[in-house]
């Protein structure tokens, strides 16, 4: 039973993400989006992403496989498995709803969260779900600060003629330095605040990957996330 939950789903996986990535490639090129900038990845680019990712996941997984002779282990595996399913498919549907900011950074604590409970750290459930809480102000205070320095490039190119600051990559670049910076020193925050180390990086991975790939797709490859909840 361990073989097959830590062998043989992982290969299903990487069997269909080579199936699904095959799929993809034989559609050909496609347009995402028309802009004068060149930057159009194409619209095959954030199904190809992901099915790399998948297929890499799957392959380390199947790589590192070490059976195990515990039962209780073999248990909490199943329940780790069909939770982190379960997760995938909420995310998926409130993905639009709710927005890319949120629904992203939300499901990566709790998929961080399970994982850790799995693996018997010390994290009460009074404390994840306060630090759920932290970590969703967290995300809207970091991605207002983006938003606001987006708008400031504008008006800097509309009121000075700085046009170099309409340029998606001045923008992106922008964008990015201001967030490598204040995660930095909201990390040593929460490092004085909170001893957990794992607390300070599950939030930090949360929130990081998050505006991270906003910043690469949004603003690099100017693709269309959905807003949901966050009109701004």
């Amino acid at each position: 039973m361990m073989f097959r939950l830590h062998f043989l789903l992982p290969f299903c996986f990487f069997l269909f993400s080579i199936s699904y990535l095959a799929f993809i490639l034989s559609l050909g090129s496609t347009t995402m989006i028309g802009d004068n900038y060149n930057y159009d990845p194409g619209g095959s680019i954030v199904p190809v992403t992901a099915t790399i990712i998948l297929g890499l996941t799957a392959l380390w997984l199947m790589i590192t496989h070490r059976s195990q002779e515990n039962g209780d282990k073999t248990e909490t595996s199943v329940g780790l498995i069909l939770c982190n399913i379960t997760i995938s498919i909420i995310f998926i549907s409130i993905f639009r709803p709710v927005g890319f900011i949120l629904s992203t950074g939300i499901v990566l604590y709790i998929l961080i969260l399970l994982n850790l409970w799995a693996e018997k750290r010390e994290i009460t459930k009074k404390s994840g779900v306060a630090w759920l809480s932290f970590t969703v102000v967290y995300l809207v205070v970091m991605y207002s600060v983006l938003r606001g320095l987006i708008k400031m490039s504008f008006w800097l190119a509309r009121h000075y003629g700085w046009t170099i600051f309409r340029e998606p990559a001045m923008q992106a670049g922008l964008v990015a330095l201001t967030l490598a910076l204040l995660v930095y020193l909201i990390g040593r925050m929460l490092k004085r605040v909170h001893r957990s180390s794992y607390i300070v990086a599950m939030i930090q991975t949360s929130v990081a990957t998050t505006l991270s790939i906003y910043v690469v797709f949004r603003l690099m490859f100017l693709v269309q996330l959905p807003t949901g909840l966050l009109k701004w």
